[in-house]
């Protein structure tokens, strides 16, 4: 997957999970990913190559998941699903 703009992350991140606000990409290896700024909270937007399986994704989600279940560990993201309840939505982009 190629996103070519921060206009079209930002329409990901509008229709998928009905947020806005500024966007800057982050330095990374293969993915796109974004620092989100609502203005009242900030997020990561984390978009995948497909070069990616699915379940290379669904593990990434499930360790964030489980490390944030147990006492003690330290600050782990949270996975945010979109507003259809996904935490992994396949895409094509230009």
């Amino acid at each position: 997957m190629a996103v070519s703009t921060n206009d079209e992350a930002k329409a990901i991140l509008l229709k998928h999970y009905h947020l806005s606000g500024t966007l800057k990409e982050l330095d990374s290896r293969q993915d796109h990913n974004y620092l989100v700024d609502t203005g009242a909270k900030r997020f990561i937007l984390k978009l995948c190559v497909s070069e990616y399986g699915l379940p290379e994704l669904e593990a990434q989600v499930s360790a964030l998941q489980h490390l944030r279940s147990k006492p003690g560990v330290p600050r782990v993201p949270s996975v945010i699903p979109t507003t259809e309840g996904e935490t992994i939505i396949l895409l094509a982009i230009r």
